[in-house]
This record gives C-alpha cells, sequence and structure tokens, in this order.
C-alpha cells in the first residue's frame, strides 16, 4: 500500500513538472512569435529599401550610360568631321581641331567626382609651378581661385599650353657701366695714383739766382669694393618639375637686379656699404678753384627752371680736353619734359624733333644724350643734368664676377642660391664732368 502511494505522489508530481514545462514552452512560443513578427517587419521594410535604392542606382547607370553613348557619338562624329572641316582652310583646320580638342574633354570627364580638398592639392601644385618667386600667401589664394573656378562634378584636368617664352618686364637702369672706365681688382681697395698739381716754376735772369722751386705733389684716389647679395630659395620639387631651368632663371634675374642696384649706387651711392656716386661729390667753395673731392655745380640762370642757356653754359665750364668724349646724362622726363621741348625766340624747337621721332641719335650740341632713370627730375636745388667724359670721370671696379653657392642643406626642403657680387666706384678725375643744379625759388 505505501509502494501504491509512492508511485501516485511521483506521478502526480510527474504530471505537474510536465504541465509546468508545457506552460513554459507556451510562454516561449508566444515570445518567440512576437519577436518573430517584429523582425520580419523591419526585414521587409530593409528590403523596400534596398529595392529603391537599387532602382535608383539602375536609372543613375542608365542615364551615365546615355550621356557617356550620347558624348562618344559625337566625339566620333566630330572625328569624322575633322579632314572636311579642315580642308578649306588654315583657320577651318583650327576651328575643327579646337572643337575636337573640347569635345576630347568632354568625353574623357565621365563624371567622376572630385572633392574640393582634392582639388585644393592639384591646384596648389599648379598654382606653385606657374607662380615661381610669389609668396605663399599669393599662391594660396590662386590655388583657391582656380578651385572656385573649376566644375566640382568634373574629375579630368586638362592644363593649358604654356608658351616656351616668358613675358618679361623691363626694368630701366642707368647705363653708367658702359660709359665709365671699368677695372678689375682681386683686392679689397683700387688705389689710383692722382696726379693733379702742378710744378712750380718762374722767369729769371742770365745771372739772377736759381733758387729751389716746389716740387709738384700726387695723391692717392682709393676705391674701396662693397658687396651685393641675394638669397632666393625653391624647393627641390620645383627645381625638378617647373618645366624650365629654374636655376638660370634665377641666375638671370639676380644678375639684372645687382645691375640695377650697382648703377643707382654709381649715381647716388653715398659711400657706406656702396659705390659713391657722383652726384654725391661737394660742390666746390669757390667756382674758378680747383678742390679734390668735388665736382663742380653750375646753377640755372632762373629760379625753378631749365633753359638752353643752362646747358650751353654746362658745355663752356667742360675743358676742351674733354669735350670729345664728353656725353650728357639726365632722367626720362627730364630730356622730354624740359629739354626736348626748349624753343629759340623764334619758336622752333632748339632740338631735331624729327631726327629722335625716326630713330635718330638724341643728340645735344653734337653730344649724345644717355638716360639714367637715378638722377632727378626737375625740382629745386636738384642736380639734374651731368656732362663728362665718363672715361676720366668715374672709375668701376669688380671684384671678380658673380659668384653662386647652391645650398641644400639649410632649409631643407629648399634649396638656396647664395648669389654675392663685390664693386666699387668713385669720381677718379674731378675736372672731367659738371653737373647742372636748378636754382631753388
Amino acid at each position: 500500500m505505501a509502494e501504491e502511494l509512492d508511485t501516485k505522489e511521483q506521478l502526480d508530481t510527474l504530471i505537474k513538472s510536465v504541465g509546468e514545462m508545457t506552460s513554459k514552452h507556451a510562454e516561449i512560443v508566444k515570445e518567440s512569435g512576437e519577436k518573430s513578427a517584429e523582425t520580419n517587419e523591419t526585414l521587409i521594410k530593409m528590403k523596400t529599401e534596398v529595392a529603391d535604392l537599387t532602382e535608383k542606382m539602375q536609372t543613375a547607370r542608365q542615364e551615365d550610360t546615355a550621356i557617356i553613348a550620347q558624348q562618344k557619338a559625337d566625339f566620333e562624329l566630330l572625328q569624322k568631321e575633322l579632314v572636311s572641316k579642315g580642308a578649306n582652310s588654315d583657320e577651318g583646320l583650327k576651328t575643327a581641331f579646337k572643337e575636337y580638342d573640347n569635345h576630347f574633354a568632354k568625353f574623357l570627364k565621365k563624371g567622376t567626382p572630385i572633392s574640393e580638398d582634392d582639388l585644393q592639392v592639384i591646384y596648389n601644385d599648379i598654382a606653385t609651378k606657374s607662380m615661381y618667386g610669389v609668396d605663399d600667401e599669393r599662391i594660396q589664394q590662386e590655388a583657391k581661385a582656380l578651385v572656385a573656378g573649376s566644375n566640382a562634378d568634373g574629375g579630368f584636368f586638362l592644363t593649358n599650353d604654356r608658351a616656351s617664352n616668358m613675358s618679361k618686364r623691363i626694368f630701366e637702369t642707368s647705363p653708367l657701366r658702359s660709359m665709365a672706365s671699368v677695372q678689375t681688382t682681386t683686392s679689397d681697395v683700387w688705389e689710383i695714383i692722382l696726379d693733379d698739381d702742378e710744378a712750380s716754376a718762374g722767369w729769371v735772369g742770365e745771372v739772377a739766382a736759381r733758387p729751389e722751386t716746389d716740387t709738384a705733389q700726387v695723391a692717392k684716389v682709393l676705391i674701396p669694393i662693397h658687396e651685393l647679395y641675394a638669397m632666393p630659395k625653391a624647393t627641390q620639387k620645383m627645381l625638378d618639375d617647373a618645366g624650365f631651368d629654374i636655376a638660370a632663371w634665377h641666375q638671370a634675374k639676380v644678375t639684372r637686379k645687382f645691375s640695377r642696384l650697382e648703377n643707382t649706387s654709381f649715381v647716388s651711392g653715398d659711400g657706406s656699404l656702396k659705390p659713391k656716386g657722383f652726384l654725391t661729390y661737394d660742390d666746390r667753395t669757390t667756382a674758378t678753384t680747383y678742390q679734390r673731392n668735388t665736382v663742380e655745380q653750375l646753377d640755372t640762370a632762373a629760379a625753378s627752371t631749365i633753359a638752353a642757356d643752362d646747358l650751353i653754359s654746362l658745355v663752356g665750364k667742360l675743358y676742351e680736353e674733354y669735350q670729345v668724349g664728353a656725353e650728357w646724362a639726365m632722367a626720362r622726363d627730364t630730356f622730354f619734359s624740359y629739354v626736348m621741348t626748349l624753343k629759340a625766340s623764334s619758336g622752333e624747337y632748339l632740338i631735331n624733333q624729327r631726327v629722335i621721332a625716326e630713330g635718330g641719335k638724341m643728340v645735344i650740341m653734337g653730344k649724345t644724350v644717355n638716360l639714367f632713370p637715378d638722377m632727378p627730375v626737375k625740382a629745386d636745388s636738384a642736380l639734374v643734368i651731368a656732362l663728362a667724359d665718363w672715361q676720366e670721370f668715374y672709375t668701376i671696379v669688380d671684384r671678380m664676377g658673380i659668384r653662386v653657392i647652391r645650398d641644400n642643406l639649410t632649409s631643407k626642403p629648399n634649396v638656396l642660391f647664395y648669389t654675392t657680387k663685390r664693386v666699387g666706384g668713385a669720381v677718379t678725375n674731378y675736372e672731367a664732368g659738371k653737373i647742372l643744379k636748378v636754382t631753388s625759388s
């Protein structure tokens, strides 16, 4: 009996356990069904979005294909018409080729987008190569302008053809080097013996005493040698990719700049770290008395003006020994605005305008006129015109030539072009030149 009770209890316990398991299973099934429905809804939504996106992509691809096909057809048509269009004339050939090139560019540009950042890099490189010597800020501005003006949808960038020559700005300079005496030295000072003293002598009777006379004295003119320098830079990439010889271009630019700087100093330099210009010498304290280290100045007859008589007087001040080699020096504005317009009392121009207009030499009183942009134009107290035998009057001294040291270590990745030249200059014959000064009003 006891065994039957135990078996029944065990059966009841089993039934109860099965019931609990069934309930649990039902709950699990219910919960699983709810989640399954939610998952199915999400999947359906995703499938719809994918279908929409696929449709849009197919539509875009079809449109691109149609555009490319049309471009290709147009391109092939142009290609066929090229010969017939260009057969009539050279101008027709140029027009055909231009259409051909333009359409070929469009054909290559298949709508591939380029990011603005990428364009900035491309255009910055282009601006750097095409604007060598310009500061970085200007290059960045140019690159940004190129980006702003470009078609951001285009993926194929074609640069313009570059001419083989450059358009160069001309800088006017005083031509004194071609007129003066030019010497070369291996020292840092050039010495010239100045024989400007007169021997002592006099008349004597037949039996009169002959006392000792004074001996003529000589002096020295010292011309110190001064130094010019420049040190521009370029990146190694620029030197490799610029498309022309950057080093030679640099040397030519610096050489011309050196020439302008030294020519300015030969005219108006103060002698401190640079040559002493002929306009910076003191006037004589007494007009008829010779003095070393002075250059005679002649005041204009009337205040604030230049007259023909002033030019005649200036010529008359120069000794005959220097007249043959004498030439004028004055600013362009002085010559064309004041000297060339001088007229006689009859109203005729003193200078033959027609000869100059037809390309003849600019000549005043038989002496060539040289234009010096470094000389002052007409103003009160200005030294406006010089007349001299320049070979005798002024000496230029060169110490070797222009030297260039190419330095690719000091400022990597830049290559520095350290360029120097040593030169001096001074008046060496104080009688061989005269200067016209405008009288103050």
